[in-house]
């Protein structure tokens, strides 16, 4: 599974982003190499077709699954045409930590390696 997430700010104790297409940063989770990669948004501040380009952007990394507390009706139709897996959060306080912590699984000793900024 490769995941995307979006966050408030590109460091592990940051606050998932009520907002998908525009938030700030999105982590890029690879569960099996046990890796998060953090991406710069850089359609954030767009007018119009925000959705889409965040998606085709996302694509690019092989995602297969969004997680959020909301997507517009524009990225659940494509995901769902790629039967994309969404995962729609319910708790208002979720941090980037808390989820990787959930992923890694009972018996899963290894660590996350984070990486910053890729463009």
């Amino acid at each position: 599974m490769i995941a995307a997430l979006p966050l408030r700010s590109d460091t592990e104790k940051s606050a998932v982003s009520l907002k998908f297409a525009r938030c700030q940063f999105f982590a890029i989770i690879d569960k099996e190499r046990k890796t998060c990669t953090m991406i710069r948004n850089k359609y954030f501040a767009e007018s119009s077709q925000v959705g889409k380009q965040v998606y085709s952007e996302l694509m690019k990394h092989k995602v297969n699954t969004l997680i959020a507390y909301e997507l517009g009706l524009k990225v659940q139709q494509m995901a769902n045409r790629k039967k994309h897996q969404l995962i729609i959060l319910n708790q208002k306080k979720t941090q980037l930590k808390d989820l990787l912590n959930l992923m890694r699984g009972k018996d899963e000793t290894r660590k996350w390696k984070i990486i910053r900024h890729q463009e």
